[in-house]
């Protein structure tokens, strides 16, 4: 598949995703039955797997969205956010995250939200890069190499977060 100027192969099934953020999914409704969860979205990639995700769960959750930017093109680069941390303070947080490429998002939203004094915070990733990082995600449902993947959220310029696959950058 061609994406403006990149070309892609396809690398992790929507089948495949789905059998793992179903597993994933009992395993959060289990921990946080009766907990009140709170859950951060971070956009735009992870909209499509928190929508996923949370249909496990058996019992309300509130569900909020921040949007975090730190790609430009296929390079990680500068955090972008400009927006207000929901007040998480003794609240039970699950951050959902669309991969973890070198940990700087998720390690300067973990810095922001425990400032708060939440009662918890777990965090969960659809993909995480095996790479030396400062920070990893509680669970992860794919272990990735260092390659730029598209798809199922995760983008190229803004485009592809509709395909339903995940797609791997061609060498």
């Amino acid at each position: 598949m061609i994406l403006e100027d990149k070309h892609f192969i396809k690398y992790i099934s929507n089948e495949q995703i789905q059998s793992a953020i179903l597993k994933l999914g009992t395993e959060i409704s289990d921990m946080y039955a009766a907990k009140n969860p709170l859950c951060i979205v971070v956009l735009q990639g992870a909209f499509m797997f928190a929508a996923d995700l949370v249909k496990h769960f058996q019992y309300p959750v509130e569900i909020v969205f921040i949007k975090i930017k730190s790609y430009t093109g296929t390079q990680s680069g500068e955090i972008i956010h400009n927006e207000n941390l929901p007040d998480v303070t003794n609240r039970n947080v699950i951050i959902i995250e669309d991969i973890i490429d070198t940990g700087n998002t998720l390690q300067y939203l973990m810095k922001n939200i425990k400032q708060q004094s939440p009662a918890s915070v777990f965090t969960i990733a659809l993909l995480q890069k095996q790479i030396e990082k400062p920070i990893s995600a509680d669970r992860v449902c794919f272990k990735i190499a260092d390659t730029f993947v598209v798809g199922y959220g995760l983008d190229y310029n803004e485009i592809g977060r509709n395909l339903k696959d995940i797609w791997q950058l061609a060498e």
